[in-house]
């Protein structure tokens, strides 16, 4: 309705209407509620000095600012047609406040016409009012709730996200100490089984060294295939010697391998 328009135009950012009334521009500063204009300052006092004006119904941003305040629109109206009858009833079919005048013509009481008094039908229009502002109230505690909700979501997510950084930097730092460990003990398997050969080539290769003279009489004696050399040679000491020599030496060897694996 009108009020609600106005209600709106004031409430805006964008610009205002003009005046209904007249074409000077100025802004409004009130709605007359019977000629359905909105009005400027000069036309509202227009409105109060004009006699058929003057019962008409303003309401002013005034009245806006203060909704307590008791404006003219809240003054028991009287008819338009009627001027001394009160609009003390509301025409439902019709959505007109209407006087006694009004129901013994325009609006007799019939199928077309449903009478109820003025402040019956304002008490269900305040329930439907009061219906709305209750929805409305609902509708910000909802709204109130669902923030404080984003807001413990928010927190609660940003205090699992450092639980989870403490556990896996915690868990990495495990994984780090544990690699560290392990490859030190590498090192020194490493260490031992290097050094164990290192030393084992030296036995072998004083061996061989040691042994050079006799592995080079064993070599040409079989280089020349002489079958009654060799079998001659068989007895000799050194060649037996050598012998027992190099089977000490390769079960030692194959003693240690078995060991080492």
């Amino acid at each position: 309705n009108n009020l609600l328009d106005f209600r709106a135009q004031h409430n805006s950012k964008r610009a205002r209407a003009s005046c209904g009334m007249c074409e000077s521009g100025a802004s409004i500063e009130g709605t007359c509620g019977d000629c359905r204009f909105f009005l400027c300052r000069s036309c509202i006092a227009i409105h109060l000095k004009t006699p058929a004006l003057k019962d008409h119904y303003i309401v002013t941003l005034q009245d806006l600012k203060n909704p307590t305040s008791n404006s003219e629109f809240t003054k028991t109206q009287y008819c338009h047609q009627h001027r001394n009858q009160h609009r003390s009833f509301y025409c439902q079919p019709c959505a007109k406040l209407v006087c006694k005048e009004c129901i013994t013509t325009d609006h007799q009481p019939g199928p077309h016409h449903n009478l109820q008094d003025v402040s019956k039908a304002a008490q269900n229009y305040k329930a439907v009012l009061q219906a709305l502002v209750d929805r409305a109230d609902a509708l910000k505690r909802a709204k109130e709730t669902i923030d404080q909700e984003i807001r413990s979501a928010t927190t609660n997510s940003q205090a699992v996200r450092k639980e989870i950084r403490e556990h896996f930097s915690e868990l990495r730092a495990r994984l780090d100490k544990e690699e560290q460990e392990i490859t030190d003990k590498l090192h020194k398997i490493e260490k031992i089984k290097k050094d164990n050969l290192a030393k084992e080539e030296k036995e072998l290769e004083e061996t061989l060294k040691s042994n050079a003279d006799g592995l080079k009489f064993c070599t040409d004696i079989l280089a020349r295939d002489n079958d009654v050399e060799i079998l001659t040679l068989k007895g000799v000491g050194h060649v037996q010697q050598l012998g027992e020599k190099l089977n000490a030496f390769s079960s030692s060897r194959i003693q240690q391998g078995a060991w080492q694996n």
